[in-house]
């Protein structure tokens, strides 16, 4: 509950301190009428401390802002009144953090009213959907495609044949603890470390160096067709199989999931399409709304004075 009234509290002081400012920036008094905001004579007031009015609007702000009921958002503006009140007694209204807080507020208002009422979702360019849409085709447009991990023992078949030869017998022994593994990590770790349990032969000496990479890939065009043909019949997750030769040695398939066929085109995608361009949209209208701002207003930096912090206040 103090959260509650402090987060508003911040919140009161931004919004009211914005209309007393001197043109300087800061607050043109400490008198406690600096405190009252324009409202709507219309607006009821449904309660006042030091003459201060407290009206129905902010009481409903209020309740919703942190989700309870009215007569409880109408105390928490009581109190918030009241720590407003002798706070400006107390002469903080010139305090450097009140007054970065008041602008950070005024600014956190400028954009609600000036910008983000010309950014909404339904305004990202057709132009930005497209782009998305041709970016992610695979995604909205693809085959039945698997997801796999593989280990793949280095024997590239334009090689001497020797190295192929010991690289199936290398899988062939690794064989039961990769089809014995209980996680996809487990698994591709046994190609970062295949040495044998205790007691067991120790690894061959000419043994061919190993490596574990995940993969999704449709049944044709992406892999060779022996790797893809091997992993589209395994029959659930976790089922391993090998060894399964490609031009570039051999290799262990273990299946992490199905990925069902998705044919959606540009029209039937643009709301999905727009949920995911509209922030880097605005991002970058935002940028723009910013500069044309400084083409307005001139901002100066005096770089040799520019100090790194250095950790005292």
């Amino acid at each position: 509950m103090i959260r509650a009234h402090l987060c508003f509290l911040a919140w009161l002081a931004g919004l009211t301190l914005s209309s007393c400012a001197g043109d300087d920036g800061h607050p043109a008094s400490t008198d406690r009428s600096a405190l009252v905001s324009k409202a709507d004579p219309s607006d009821e007031v449904i309660a006042s401390v030091d003459d201060r009015p407290i009206r129905a609007s902010a009481v409903v702000r209020q309740a919703r802002l942190t989700g309870s009921d009215a007569r409880t958002a109408l105390q928490a503006l009581i109190e918030a009144e009241l720590l407003a009140g002798q706070a400006v007694d107390r002469g903080l209204l010139a305090d450097p953090d009140v007054v970065q807080a008041r602008k950070a507020e005024e600014a956190r208002r400028l954009l609600e009213i000036d910008f983000e009422p010309s950014t909404p979702p339904e305004r990202v360019p057709d132009a930005e959907l497209r782009k998305g849409y041709l970016g992610n085709k695979l995604y909205f447009d693809r085959e039945e495609s698997v997801e796999v991990w593989h280990i793949l023992a280095v024997a590239p078949d334009k090689g001497p044949p020797e190295p192929r030869r010991i690289a199936r017998e290398q899988l062939r022994a690794l064989l039961p603890r990769a089809s014995a593994a209980t996680s996809d990590a487990a698994f591709a770790a046994l190609a970062a470390a295949p040495a044998t349990p205790p007691g067991a032969p120790p690894p061959r000496s000419d043994a061919v160096p190993m490596k574990a990479e995940q993969i999704t890939f449709p049944r044709r065009g992406v892999v060779e067709a022996s790797f893809a043909d091997a992993a589209f019949a395994l029959a659930g997750p976790g089922q391993v199989t090998g060894p399964v030769e490609t031009s570039y040695g051999l290799h262990l398939i273990r299946l992490v999931k199905r990925v069902p066929a998705r044919h959606v085109s540009f029209e039937d995608a643009r709301d999905e399409l727009r949920k995911g361009a509209w922030l880097g949209w605005r991002h970058r209208a935002l940028d723009r709304y910013l500069h044309d701002l400084m083409e307005k207003w001139s901002a100066q930096v005096n770089e040799g004075r520019l100090r790194e912090p250095t950790g005292e206040r």
